[in-house]
């Protein structure tokens, strides 16, 4: 009789009224249930019973609380006592120096509907004068990089803190920033510094963010890291994201502490693959050149293009010859650059700049602030530096 009445609150359009047919569903009247997702950012799948285990203990729940595995990595959590929930929700958490993400999962809400992409950390914001130091300027600066959270009562109007702490929102998928500028009444604009967006919170932090920008890019264990250069010598990943008769060219340039000296996106009309690789490569030297760099070692995860390359006597494709005669003229001028090729588990940071810079259609040297998170990977470290 309950199945009979559950489905006599469904009513379905008449066919004649609509050109769908419209389902309507009724929910249950009651759940008392407070649900919780955590999951955990990291590249690798992590030990879940040892997780959960390790979770229920730090939190200390009042009541029972039981557990449904969603998805590698990710865990509903299932708690008898509201409070119990609200006690996980305030704080930010970690498993084995990952962070997690925790959201709150309604009942009337599909898992798919559930945002797992941001999640919380501490920044610093550096250069603030004392005067400035407090909750209004929080709030500001907090909104800009994400959604403000809290911030440190410690920090506010402390002439000897080097900084105002804040704690905010971050969406993983949106680009980090650097530095802000603001207006302030009765002096020049102001250049906020926000350290921690960058070099990170702390070392456990530093591991965080690593994750997130790998999770970001891949599901796969990585059998082929990324390979800082030698102290005296650069090195330069390329990639291209071919589709329909174009192509996007992600470069990026980095030294042998893994920091970013130069990311670069560039649009190309080609036929193939193999030609929209060579081009991304091509811009790669074009750039070195004008920089005058001359120790850098050009990686691409296309072999047959490098092969073009390296290999004088080898028979290129016929598209691509004037482009690979462009490489090796340049070459010339620059005896100690080097062509290698490596696996797509080392070229993630060009890969996830092309995709990126062909979503948002933008071109050329990108400024330090508007790097996507996805292309700090390829176990570099996520900083920033100057050439």
């Amino acid at each position: 009789m309950d199945n009979v009445n559950e489905f006599s609150a469904m009513n379905i359009e008449n066919e004649q009224q609509s050109p769908f047919n419209s389902l309507h569903l009724s929910p249950t009247t009651s759940n008392d249930e407070s649900t919780v997702i955590a999951k955990i950012i990291s590249p690798k799948n992590l030990n879940l019973n040892a997780f959960k285990a390790a979770m229920i203990k730090a939190w200390s729940p009042s009541k029972k609380t039981t557990t449904n595995t969603l998805t590698n990595n990710s865990i509903a959590f299932v708690f008898e006592e509201e409070d119990d929930m609200e006690k996980v929700l305030n704080h930010t958490w970690t498993f084995r120096d990952h962070q997690l993400v925790i959201a709150r999962w309604p009942p009337d809400r599909a898992l798919s509907e559930i945002d797992l992409n941001k999640t919380a950390f501490w920044v610093h914001a550096i250069g603030i004068p004392v005067s400035y130091t407090n909750l209004h300027s929080a709030k500001a600066i907090g909104d800009e990089i994400g959604r403000f959270i809290k911030t440190d009562p410690s920090s506010i109007g402390q002439k000897w803190r080097k900084s105002l702490r804040i704690q905010v929102e971050i969406d993983i998928d949106k680009p980090l920033k650097s530095a802000l500028t603001f207006n302030c009444s009765g002096r020049p604009r102001l250049l906020v510094e926000i350290r921690d967006v960058v070099d990170l919170v702390s070392r456990k932090a530093n591991s965080h963010w690593f994750a997130i920008a790998q999770n970001s890019i891949s599901r796969t264990r990585l059998s082929y890291p990324w390979k800082p250069p030698d102290s005296d010598s650069l090195k330069i990943n390329t990639d291209s994201s071919f589709d329909n008769d174009s192509a996007t060219a992600g470069i990026v340039l980095r030294n042998y502490k893994g920091s970013i000296l130069l990311a670069a996106v560039y649009h190309h009309s080609c036929m193939d693959v193999a030609t929209a690789e060579g081009l991304a490569i091509l811009d790669a030297c074009y750039i070195l050149d004008r920089l005058n760099l001359k120790k850098v070692t050009i990686e691409s995860d296309n072999l047959d293009v490098i092969s073009f390359i390296v290999t004088p006597s080898s028979n290129c494709f016929w598209r691509i010859e004037p482009v690979i005669d462009k490489i090796r003229r340049l070459w010339d001028t620059k005896p100690d650059w080097s062509f290698k090729f490596v696996p797509r588990s080392a070229n993630g940071s060009p890969h996830a700049l092309a995709k990126w810079a062909k979503l948002c259609n933008f071109e050329g040297i990108l400024p330090q602030n508007i790097i996507p998170l996805s292309v700090f990977c390829d176990s570099a470290y996520p900083l920033l530096d100057s050439l």
